[in-house]
């Protein structure tokens, strides 16, 4: 038997494989049981700066006010318990960056339900692009 795509696929019809989608506010739903940590990913395309990811409800946030993220550069934070990280990937180099985190920024979690988050930036905020990753918690017995 061969394998076939349920579809044919043709030069002369565009199609595509995957869309991504740029949206700098989103909700995003937590089908947990429990609120949960994430991993959240700051990637400059162009200089960037004071980078930042608010939860609009609580006005929770996690903010670089006096940071300039340049081309390439990849922040990564991770709000885990007992896994709380602040690192600047530049050139191949992971560096700790949690000091240049303004001091009222909180590693918050998502919360039960629905979380409407927003990023941005206060130069070149379109050429930032955020991920946000998250596993679904369930407390048992």
């Amino acid at each position: 038997s061969l394998f076939r795509f349920p579809r044919s696929f043709s030069n002369m019809v565009k199609w595509k494989i995957s869309e991504k989608k740029i949206k700098q506010l989103q909700t995003i739903i937590n089908q947990g049981s429990d609120q949960t940590g994430f991993i959240v990913k700051f990637k400059a395309d162009t200089e960037v700066k004071s980078p930042e990811l608010l939860n609009v409800k609580t006005q929770e946030h996690i903010r670089f006010t006096d940071f300039t993220m340049q081309p390439e550069d990849v922040i990564v934070v991770s709000t885990y318990e007992n896994q709380k990280y602040v690192r600047l990937i530049r050139d191949g180099v992971e560096t700790n960056i949690f000091n240049f985190m303004d001091d009222d920024s909180t590693f918050y979690k998502k919360k039960k339900g629905e979380n409407t988050i927003r990023y941005g930036a206060s130069l070149n905020e379109s050429n930032l692009f955020v991920t946000l990753n998250f596993e679904t918690t369930y407390v048992g017995v």
